[in-house]
């Protein structure tokens, strides 16, 4: 009964498991289109990596070490609202490139899948977000500059305490 059950189970794994060849075949057929999305995929996870998280990070550690005294109000509401969905809509656009790749190398069609109008839905948003991007660019480097001056400060007061 068991070794029945281990038989299925494989034979379950090696059906859902993509061929080589197969994986090849697609690969060279859609190459650009997927170097494309690839690259996209790379860009968008950079942002999210490098850019958007170490602000948000970097805000919210200001914040908490802030939070004792009057500097804490650092003026954020509005900005790190819109930050946090910056955040998100970029984690999800992601989310929705990598499941895009896995339908296209599974091979299956996705001329016709909703992840396609979820896609398309985010880069309209993005680009409508555009200008506003650039105009909050000021306020995102003037938050940078303020979470890292309260770190600083947060860390001179270690070094006093210890003293």
């Amino acid at each position: 009964m068991k070794d029945e059950h281990r038989e299925e189970k494989q034979k379950s794994l090696e059906g859902s498991m993509i061929d080589s060849d197969i994986l090849k075949q697609i690969i060279e057929r859609d190459s650009t289109q997927m170097n494309t999305i690839l690259d996209e995929y790379q860009k968008a996870m950079d942002q999210v990596q490098n850019k958007l998280k170490p602000v948000l990070e970097k805000v919210k550690a200001s914040r908490l070490a802030l939070s004792s005294g009057k500097d804490a109000d650092i003026e954020t509401k509005h900005g790190m609202s819109y930050l946090e969905m910056k955040y998100n809509l970029m984690v999800s656009y992601c989310s929705f490139l990598s499941f895009y790749l896995l339908l296209k190398l599974e091979g299956k069609d996705v001329s016709e899948h909703p992840v396609i109008s979820k896609l398309v839905h985010i880069k309209i948003i993005f680009e409508k977000l555009r200008p506003l991007d650039q105009k909050l660019q000021y306020q995102v480097e003037k938050l940078m500059k303020q979470a890292a001056l309260a770190e600083s400060f947060k860390d001179e007061e270690k070094v006093l305490g210890k003293r």
